[in-house]
């Protein structure tokens, strides 16, 4: 079998050619591949923070293709890595950004409140994103409360708790939660003609 050798940017690509397949169609094919893709990405951008050199191709790849594989496996350690890193990174942000707004408070108010915001979006995404490391963590589950406000008197009653699994939970009657264990309908509220009159 041949071998197939992409170059990018100083990088090569070895690939074994299938019989019967087509140079083109085997370049396209690798092409499509999103580990070949991403793999590039990530090597590029992340070989700009170290030695300013982006690292093989190959290795890249091989690497991306492990951690697809450890995914289709159920292993979700190197996920849980990733967003835990994230969450730590968003949260230093933010600090930063708070610390420039304190700076700038008082003599340029503009340029501090431009710097509470872009702290107040970093938090924002760090608790996102430790919300989405709770729910990798509980394999994807969702507690679901339902809320029934009673018109008439203001009141509203809070049904148990419901676990679901991976999936969102569907009834026939979404949108609304009405009609949902454990929760009446709503009655309808009368029209004024239909109040007794009291005497």
């Amino acid at each position: 079998m041949a071998k197939i050798k992409a170059k990018n940017d100083g990088t090569t690509l070895e690939i074994t050619k299938k019989d019967g397949k087509t140079e083109s169609y085997q370049m396209a094919d690798v092409v499509m591949r999103p580990q070949v893709r991403n793999g590039y990405v990530a090597g590029y951008f992340g070989g700009k923070h170290f030695s300013g050199k982006q690292p093989d191709i190959s290795d890249t790849v091989e690497i991306m293709a492990d951690a697809c594989k450890k995914v289709r496996d159920g292993d979700l350690s190197d996920q849980r890595d990733i967003l835990t890193s994230q969450a730590m990174a968003l949260d230093a942000l933010f600090t930063s950004m708070v610390n420039h707004s304190a700076r700038n408070m008082g003599e340029y108010l503009d340029a501090s409140e431009r710097y509470m915001r872009l702290a107040l979006k970093a938090q924002t995404q760090c608790r996102t994103t430790i919300e989405a490391l709770d729910r990798l963590a509980r394999g994807g589950e969702q507690v679901i409360k339902h809320v029934h406000v009673d018109n008439r008197g203001g009141q509203a009653v809070i049904a148990d708790n419901v676990q679901t699994g991976g999936q969102n939970a569907k009834t026939g009657k979404q949108p609304h939660a009405f009609g949902a264990p454990g929760i009446p309908d709503p009655q309808p509220v009368p029209a004024k003609n239909d109040y007794e009159k009291i005497d």
